[in-house]
């Protein structure tokens, strides 16, 4: 019984990972069939907070608070999710970035796409998903404090100009600059960005990008540098990737009615300032120039192709009540259209992402409810946490049962053979806990391993096949000398026997074989050079690690199918001999076993000999059907200081030739390379997938010689 320890952060990062996936799925869209398929989920230490169109990066620490870090986090979530769902990756790709990397378009477009960008979706997702709304607004309060700090009256006009137009439209809160300029930039860009903010789809929020991006550089000519992005959450080179794979899913963006913009908030007026309300500018009936997404922007590359709500979006998807996490089902949990095609509000408080706002209270209890709520979370995530800790813990375990870690010197040499667990060396390097196979490699390679399986089904079958039939056949089918049973026609001389006395032992019974029965070694060849690359059977790059690894799961599959007893290894020489066991005898093949045969390995040099010398030993204490299999790339070369003056070449044949008898060993020469001057059963093997065909005549020649008979 194991018990759990306290987990660490990457298993606490892994635990919210999984809860924000879950999450991801219904908010991006993707159940839905429109919107970008969020495929992984990154807790960043380096504190990025944006997506690829696939991946999405959030900070892993932005507040102190667990609590207040959790709630920031998820807000960002949502605001990526957003993007996904609604925001057209192509359009922005074709006519914003493109265009800038030709040097035929201002390189602050992108920096105004942006920004507008992230204020439609943040409200449109606003009404997707109440909950969500109110962890944007409380992560925008803390961000607006930062931004407090980092820009005043003393800093560059432009960045004061930049963040004005962000606290005011992303925000909602009334710029606090000063400066007469910003003042009057300000004042004449409100209402545009207001409309701009209200645009269907992302076509023609760059059609509004450039409205803005004319009067700032009216406003603010280039007498200073122009100011960073300070809300970049896509790099052009992200939207280039964004938009690729939003290609490839064939998903279109979600577009959404103007109705849904009637009650879009509109920030509190700055100081002295009264709320700007033109309508002839605010655009809410569509007739500023462009707002309405038609003309010059509404070409062949516009939004239109994206999933519509023309009626009204009257499809809120429900989330889970209790901890937070959004349901796995389809979705369902629609609101009902209030009549003029907007959304109406769900009970905040029945949501995954419910709760009130809470007026007249101070800050912490303004915000009591997503507090609470982040705390049931982190509770949640910290018992997921602990199970995962459990089961990597389990695996480990797996991955060292029956394994010897011993130290063996032969007779006549210094050489030193150390035997350790694969699991604990994942490098070539002196032992430490960061060699250790983490989780991620035992799921990744776990996975690869079956990947190979299923790849070489047919070929693994060819080979249970031939051994079974082999050492089953090794069994006699009939007992002959009996009283009863079916007559041995060879035995009916005995009825006149000499001197009158006659036998009755002329019968023969049939016999049910016994089950094929082995003890068999894998081991492969581990050193330096079994990393050169080689090509696959597929045309691409590999190495003839992989290749190892690929043979050695073939492998792995027969010995397992046949109920063998089999241990599979690599070997290394360096300051002696290091045997990895990847898979003990006598011990199931586990997800950890799985993992470290299917992870390719490669270091040092390759003293065949010795390790050939101790697997050979190895067997031959076992007794029964005993064979030996070598994986390699040919030529030892270990300069491992062979006994009797040898060399490593010499060393080996020496090992090979005086084999005890009862030993079967077959060479492998994996990625088409020649073992058969050491093997005197050797194969070639180019691609894994003929590896089935090509031992069968190898197998029967060293079977005949080796098997036990009964």
């Amino acid at each position: 019984m194991i018990t759990p320890r306290t987990p660490s952060p990457a298993f606490l990062n892994r635990a919210k990972s999984r809860r924000f996936m879950h999450l991801a799925r219904v908010m991006s869209g993707e159940i839905r069939g429109f919107g970008a398929k969020v495929e992984r989920i990154h807790i960043d230490p380096s504190g990025r907070a944006c997506t690829d169109g696939k991946t999405i990066w959030i900070p892993e620490t932005m507040n102190d608070d667990a609590r207040v870090n959790n709630v920031m986090q998820e807000a960002i979530l949502a605001h990526e999710c957003a993007h996904h769902r609604y925001t057209d990756f192509q359009s922005w790709n074709n006519k914003v970035v493109q265009p800038i990397k030709k040097q035929s378009e201002d390189p602050m477009l992108h920096q105004m796409t942006n920004m507008i960008e992230d204020a439609r979706i943040n409200h449109l997702f606003s009404q997707d998903y109440a909950g969500a709304g109110r962890m944007l607004d409380f992560t925008h309060a803390q961000f607006m404090q930062d931004h407090k700090k980092q820009t005043t009256d003393e800093s560059p006009v432009k960045q004061q100009a930049m963040v004005a137009m962000m606290s005011e439209c992303i925000a909602y809160e009334g710029h606090w600059s000063t400066n007469d300029r910003v003042i009057a930039f300000m004042d004449e860009v409100r209402p545009i960005l207001s409309n701009a903010t209200k645009q269907p789809d992302t076509n023609s929020v760059i059609g509004q990008a450039r409205r803005v991006l004319d009067l700032f550089r009216s406003h603010f000519p280039d007498d200073e540098a122009d100011p960073e992005d300070q809300n970049a959450d896509f790099t052009e080179g992200q939207v280039e990737k964004a938009a690729e794979g939003q290609q490839q899913q064939g998903r279109n963006p979600q577009r959404a009615n103007r109705s849904r913009f009637q009650d879009m908030k509109e920030p509190t007026p700055p100081t002295g300032e009264s709320k700007e309300s033109d309508e002839s500018e605010s655009g809410s009936d569509g007739s500023a120039d462009g707002s309405d997404g038609s003309g010059e922007e509404n070409d062949e590359d516009s939004g239109s192709q994206g999933s519509g709500d023309a009626e009204g979006d009257g499809e809120q998807e429900s989330t889970e009540s209790d901890s937070g996490s959004t349901a796995e089902g389809d979705g369902d949990g629609e609101s009902a259209d209030d009549g003029n095609g907007t959304d109406s509000d769900q009970d905040g408080s029945e949501g995954g992402y419910g709760g009130q706002d809470n007026s007249g209270g101070g800050w912490e209890e303004t915000w009591a409810d997503l507090l609470d709520r982040s705390e049931g979370d982190l509770s949640g995530d910290f018992d997921n946490a602990r199970t995962m800790t459990k089961d990597y813990d389990q695996d480990l375990d797996a991955g060292r049962d029956g394994i010897d870690q011993t130290t063996t010197t032969f007779d006549g040499s210094d050489h030193e053979v150390h035997v350790v667990a694969a699991i604990d060396r994942k490098t070539g390097r002196s032992y430490s806990s960061s060699n250790t196979f983490a989780p991620e490699d035992i799921q990744q390679y776990s996975a690869t391993y079956d990947q190979i399986s299923r790849r070489n089904r047919s070929g693994i079958k060819i080979i249970q096949n031939e051994m079974t039939r082999r050492i089953k056949g090794s069994d006699p089918a009939w007992i002959n000398d009996q009283r009863s049973g079916k007559v041995d026609t060879s035995a009916v001389w005995k009825l006149a026997g000499s001197k009158g006395e006659s036998s009755r032992r002329i019968f023969r019974t049939k016999t049910d074989p016994t089950d094929a029965q082995a003890n068999v070694i894998v081991l492969i060849d581990a050193s330096g050079s079994m990393g050169s690359a080689v090509y696959g059977e597929d045309g691409g790059f590999k190495t003839r690690a992989d290749c190892a690894s690929e043979a050695a799961v073939v492998m792995s599959e027969v010995l397992d199918g046949l109920n063998f007893n089999y241990e599979i290894m690599d070997f290394a020489t360096g300051r002696g001999t290091t045997m990895r066991i990847r898979k003990a005898f006598n011990t199931d093949l586990s997800r950890a076993s799985k993992a470290t045969l299917a992870a390719p390995y490669s270091t040092g040099c390759n003293a065949d000999g010795f390790a050939v010398q101790w697997c050979l030993d190895r067997l031959s204490s076992m007794g029964g059907n005993q064979i030996l299999i070598v994986i390699s790339d040919g030529q030892p070369a270990g300069n491992a200081d062979a006994p009797n003056g040898m060399s490593d070449e010499e060393h080996l044949r020496h090992v090979v030739h005086n084999s005890p008898k009862g030993v079967g060993i077959v060479g492998v020469g994996i990625a088409g390379s020649e073992v058969e001057q050491f093997y005197e059963n050797a194969v070639k093997v180019s691609d894994t997938s003929r590896l089935g065909r090509e031992m069968i005549p190898v197998l029967r020649t060293m079977l005949r010689k080796v098997v036990v008979r009964q």
